[in-house]
């Protein structure tokens, strides 16, 4: 069995009981997940992560405990019943397999079909090729409207019907068919290697066919992020609008981020969210250094007309948007306004993360962000413990900070996408799962005029 260790914000994103990750080429299942030291969090800050998750999925948290007016002895035992029913803990490790949905391989050069044990030593038993995993069966209707359903389902083995009927027996390889190069998967073929009959591959019922990803499967992770001491204010220059009332380097903040379970389909339209089992949830909390933007509550306001006027030719398509994600009817007020602060929020925060790792240039993944609905502030902070220079050297170099707005300023503004685009906007490994981004709401915040095609 090999044995990799990946670091700590890797692994709370990718790590977990059902994700599917892949390794060498190989997509495994996580099957196993071992605890590590629990994370205990006060009242403001676990309220704040409840309320995000609720409002970022379908997961429903326990209120924190009413402790005011109670004895010492009752605060122990409430705490206590709560920490029962909120398990948060680091991961101490994974086990990953290749389980029974994701045993199938066929040869990338003969298409010998069959599982991964008659691959011995990773070459094919009929030529001595390499095996590649096959394609599999993908559920192709929402989750939702079946119980507890299997996303991925395996392409068993199949039998040549015609050799067994003369009395012998044979294995049908995979083949490329004759059709468009561009739906391989809808021209795979079964063949016969001795009497070369062919037979059109289906999925089972309610099923497509599809290549194995682990984006199959993400993880539904918010963040907060509490400030311990507050460094210089960084000048932006005009290259943010009066909207944003300050820029702040933070030398010390400490992140607590959440993962109480994961979403899973190969869309929007088919995902579904899983809990993970015995109410656990997965945590992780370091300190490191960020820089804060705080914004003017009227900031909202003006993001939503500026974004309706970029659409005054689509009005359709914008009432569409507003009425289905912020004044939904089903929505109380109170929730509109937070979903409109998230949608901004959100926006921003990716915003600001789209040029950090060009500017500074450290990998994407060593960068992450947070916002605060509550005090109108989003964070963007070096992704590991202790921090890793990297917000630290556009905060200790004005020319570097407005060097790194300007990237991002010109990003949002010259995109001509409608709303999320891997281009401008999009951040793979989002705990949101990228949803809630709307690059026309930052216009007044940047102070740029957007449009789209």
């Amino acid at each position: 069995m090999r044995v990799e260790t990946k670091p700590e914000g890797f692994a709370i994103s990718k790590f977990y009981p059902g994700a599917l990750v892949s390794s060498r080429g190989v997509v495994y299942e996580v099957t196993e997940v071992s605890v590590g030291d629990p994370i205990y969090l006060d009242q403001e800050p676990y309220e704040q992560i409840r309320e995000m998750i609720e409002i970022v999925s379908e997961i429903d948290l326990p209120e924190y405990p009413d402790l005011s007016g109670k004895s010492t002895p009752q605060i122990i035992e409430m705490i206590s019943e709560f920490n029962t029913q909120v398990q948060i803990h680091r991961i101490g490790g994974a086990l990953a397999v290749i389980s029974e949905s994701l045993k199938m391989f066929r040869c990338s050069f003969c298409g010998y079909f069959s599982e991964l044990k008659f691959f011995k030593y990773g070459i094919c038993p009929k030529c001595k090729s390499r095996p590649i995993q096959s394609p599999v069966a993908v559920l192709k209707i929402p989750a939702s409207n079946l119980p507890n359903p299997e996303i991925v389902r395996p392409l068993g083995i199949r039998w040549c019907r015609t050799c067994k009927a003369s009395g012998k027996q044979s294995i049908y390889h995979m083949i490329p068919g004759h059709g468009s190069r561009t739906a391989p998967l809808a021209n795979l073929l079964w063949e016969c290697p001795n009497c070369h009959n062919t037979e059109r591959i289906f999925a089972p019922r309610n099923y497509k066919l599809g290549f194995l990803s682990e984006e199959y499967t993400q993880a539904i992770t918010v963040s907060t992020a509490i400030v311990k001491k507050v460094g210089q204010e960084l000048k932006h220059g005009g290259l943010l609008s009066s909207l944003v009332k300050r820029c702040t380097f933070i030398p010390e903040v400490e992140v607590t981020s959440l993962t109480p379970g994961y979403r899973v389909g190969a869309s929007y339209g088919l995902q579904a969210t899983k809990r993970f089992p015995n109410n656990r949830i997965y945590a992780r909390q370091f300190s490191t250094k960020g820089i804060q933007f705080e914004l003017d509550p009227r900031a909202y306001d003006e993001c939503i007309d500026r974004a309706r006027f970029v659409y005054y030719s689509d009005e359709d398509v914008f009432d569409n948007w507003e009425k289905t994600e912020i004044a939904n009817p089903i929505f109380e007020p109170a929730e509109q306004d937070l979903r409109l602060r998230r949608w901004v929020l959100h926006s921003f925060v990716h915003g600001l993360l789209s040029m950090i790792s060009e500017k500074t240039e450290l990998e994407r993944n060593k960068f992450a962000g947070t916002y605060d609905h509550r005090k109108n502030t989003i964070m963007v902070y070096d992704n590991e413990f202790g921090g890793i220079g990297g917000v630290e050297s556009l905060a200790e170099d004005p020319d570097s900070f407005l060097d790194y707005l300007e990237l991002c300023r010109h990003t949002i503004e010259v995109c001509d996408c409608r709303f999320q685009c891997p281009r401008c906007l999009y951040k793979h490994g989002c705990g949101e799962i990228n949803q809630a981004l709307f690059r026309h709401l930052l216009g007044p915040i940047f102070d740029v005029d957007t449009t789209y095609v």
